[in-house]
């Protein structure tokens, strides 16, 4: 056996999106070799500290590549630590690969090799209905499961502003994500397996308000898990890694909250340009994390025609990359416009990254699951439009 295959296993018993969360949730360096029984080339995909930086798939190379593959769902694939690629030529974040590639699949814009030598009907696939915006699930540690609770079609599993102390996980079925917006509800996502109702707050800061309504849209098996195994979890982390997971949970209701925002007033656009605006420099090429101590932030990312507000972040809040979380827009499509007194401390990344590492895999799946919806809503926020990252602009402050 070759000594450099840290893993292998066949596209038929898991998928490629799970693949690609699981290679990232754990920061792999390497490549992803797939092999089908339909193609003579084997297509690669690979990983510089957990993300996606090239792909390659018979003619194509980079983004175009990386979606093709999602088209590979028979064969075989393992992991090569020991082929390495540094350059990046997929500037999209993780999300945008997982949740494109999987729309295209389903709409038939990427072929399904092998498909139609089975004849197998599809069957229904309400995670890829047409106008819904789907949330992948990392994998959840099921012995944190204490009891059970089933909830029929149409029935609210939580509403928005009730109170509960509890987090769940979607054992069976899907269910919609709602909030109450002036112009009626709106669906922020699409939920299914795997999927986690309640948020980290409930636990470090026992702030029990639901922000928003989760609405099965067929019958929903839910798994209501061990809150007091999670919070001694959480009580024996190091503030600067507590903060990090506090401030994604405040990140995940402010993307939605500019959802809301937008979809009452219309607009698809906040700032036409950034001229005349000062900027700190969120060291696009650098894995570096800080935290705000002083002022505020807007984040706003490209959209169609102009920029749109994706955060209003303020003391205590985080900046930068981390690299164990892909929120889908910082820094790489990210620019930071800060108040006059805007301030940072740079947190120790590798020790707060070693740190997470060595968490239990509950509190990485529950880290990784606010980052995949922070991620989904801001590719709503954004118009879907996946646009090129913003270069550095240039004479411009650095958090250094």
């Amino acid at each position: 056996m070759n000594p450099s295959i840290a893993l292998r296993g066949r596209l038929d018993f898991v998928s490629l999106g799970q693949i690609i969360q699981f290679l990232a949730s754990n920061s792999s360096n390497g490549t992803m070799v797939l092999k089908s029984p339909f193609v003579n080339q084997p297509g690669l995909i690979c990983f510089s500290k957990g993300i996606i930086v090239n792909a390659f798939c018979g003619n194509l190379q980079g983004i175009d590549a990386a979606y093709s593959l999602f088209g590979w769902t028979e064969g075989e694939f393992e992991f090569d630590v020991a082929r390495v690629e540094k350059e990046r030529r997929i500037t999209q974040s993780l999300m945008e690969i997982i949740m494109e590639g999987s729309r295209m699949l389903d709409e038939g814009r990427i072929k399904e090799m092998g498909a139609e030598s089975r004849d197998i009907a599809r069957p229904y696939r309400p995670h890829l209905e047409e106008g819904v915006t789907f949330v992948p699930s990392p994998d959840v540690d099921y012995s944190y499961v204490v009891a059970e609770e089933v909830f029929p079609p149409g029935k609210n599993i939580v509403e928005e502003g009730n109170h509960g102390n509890w987090i769940c996980v979607i054992l069976d079925g899907y269910a919609d994500v709602v909030k109450d917006t002036p112009s009626g509800p709106l669906t922020l996502c699409r939920v299914g397996p795997g999927a986690l109702i309640g948020d980290i707050a409930i636990v470090l800061k026992k702030e029990n308000v639901r922000r928003a309504s989760v609405l099965a849209i067929e019958e929903v098996t839910l798994g209501v898990l061990d809150l007091e195994r999670i919070h001694r979890e959480l009580a024996l982390m190091s503030q600067g890694l507590q903060g990090i997971l506090l401030s994604l949970n405040r990140r995940l209701a402010e993307v939605n909250f500019n959802l809301s925002r937008l979809h009452v007033s219309g607009n698809k656009t906040d700032l036409k340009n950034l001229e005349g605006k000062g900027r700190f420099n969120l060291d696009q090429g650098k894995d570096a994390l800080y935290s705000i101590t002083r002022g505020w932030a807007s984040l706003v990312c490209k959209a169609d025609k102009g920029y749109v507000r994706i955060a209003e972040l303020e003391s205590g809040d985080f900046v930068g990359r981390a690299p164990f979380l892909d929120i889908g827009h910082e820094p790489g499509q990210a620019v930071l416009l800060p108040s006059d007194d805007f301030s940072v401390n740079e947190l120790p990344l590798q020790e707060i990254v070693e740190e997470y590492e060595n968490s239990s895999n509950m509190i990485k799946c529950i880290a990784s699951y606010i980052s995949n919806c922070v991620a989904a809503t801001t590719m709503q926020v954004r118009g879907m439009s996946l646009p090129a990252p913003i270069p550095a602009a240039k004479n411009v402050r650095s958090l250094r």
